[in-house]
């Protein structure tokens, strides 16, 4: 298998190999998966694809894009059926690659179609929930252990955590509790977080997770089996806990007389809402969810905010939906 530094190495050395977007795109995709990055690897992957199905056997190089050339790809995806923002995620990828193209020296600069063809993005629905659409899902009577339940547990321990990802909160282990926290690296930025469990979180997670019987590898969560270990098939199984969660609370959610068809990214928007309602700052929300508000100054600032402001950001966001003794 080639790496991305031996088709650069081949290319710059003028040797048989001349990559094409999607061949590049392929050796990029590889590398992702191998160093256990296979979230970003399934984006790039589905952008790679549909390059691939709209060229189809004619060989395309990074020179041979355009802007007018990304402009009749954005038509045909268009006349598809693909939404604007789905066009946007697509030609944000392939902006992705045209740029690692350019660093590992695969095409000139003076190429760059980018600076002409801008990626445009339409504003979409908010996904977020009121406190008593929150309270209305958590106080909903549901037989205990059963899908629905498990589902509502998860999205509930979602929100608790500040809206962690789904995919993060599923490969959670209990090496990950520390004392009263729960600390981990998001798999999307790398960045680490460290949470301070609400009583109510300690409640979710006493249905599954006991100190005295879990091995530290052990995840929290019984969606994962333990000995998968393979990124792509740990992402496919991810990939199936989410889609069985999204359709249990779908159901709840319109149980519930919620409009909206209720997913799991229902509750990262959710916690955000709340606390905006609650008075906090975009600031310390956005550091919550582990974004850089503003400016570069602002985020430097930021990551020297006082762990205390957080935690308490997240502990009245809690209490604001769950009500103790649950």
């Amino acid at each position: 298998m080639f790496t991305v530094h031996d088709v650069v190495d081949a290319y710059l050395n003028k040797r048989a190999i001349r990559p094409t977007v999607v061949e590049f795109g392929r050796v990029i995709i590889d590398e992702m998966v191998q160093a256990g990055r296979v979230g970003n690897a399934r984006v790039y992957r589905d952008a790679v694809n549909k390059l691939q199905k709209y060229v189809g056997d004619r060989p395309l190089y990074f020179e041979q894009i355009d802007a007018a050339y990304l402009m009749k790809f954005s038509n045909a995806m268009l006349s598809e059926g693909v939404t604007t923002n789905g066009i946007a995620n697509y030609m944000s990828q392939i902006r992705a690659l045209y740029n690692r193209a350019i660093s590992e020296g695969i095409v000139e600069l003076k190429y760059y179609p980018f600076t002409k063809y801008r990626v445009k993005r339409e504003a979409t629905i908010s996904r977020a929930l009121s406190v008593n659409e929150m309270q209305a899902i958590l106080n909903l009577p549901l037989e205990a252990n059963t899908p629905a339940w498990h589902s509502r547990n998860y999205f509930m321990l979602s929100f608790c955590l500040m809206g962690i990802s789904f995919a993060d909160l599923l490969s959670l282990r209990g090496e990950n509790i520390m004392g009263d926290r729960i600390v981990y690296r998001r798999k999307k930025t790398k960045k680490m977080y460290t949470i301070k469990l609400h009583p109510f979180t300690r409640k979710l997670l006493s249905y599954y997770y006991n100190p005295a019987s879990h091995e530290q590898s052990d995840y929290l969560l019984p969606v994962m089996p333990v000995g998968v270990k393979d990124p792509t098939q740990l992402m496919k199984l991810s990939l199936q806990g989410i889609h069985v969660c999204n359709t249990y609370m779908g159901r709840i959610g319109h149980q519930c007389g919620i409009k909206a068809k209720v997913t799991t990214y229902y509750a990262r928007y959710s916690w955000a809402n709340i606390a905006r309602s609650l008075g906090y700052s975009k600031d310390i929300i956005a550091q919550g969810l582990g974004h850089e508000y503003g400016n570069r100054v602002t985020g430097i600032y930021l990551d020297n905010y006082d762990r205390e402001v957080i935690d308490d950001a997240n502990y009245a966001v809690v209490n604001e939906v769950a009500e103790l003794p649950y």
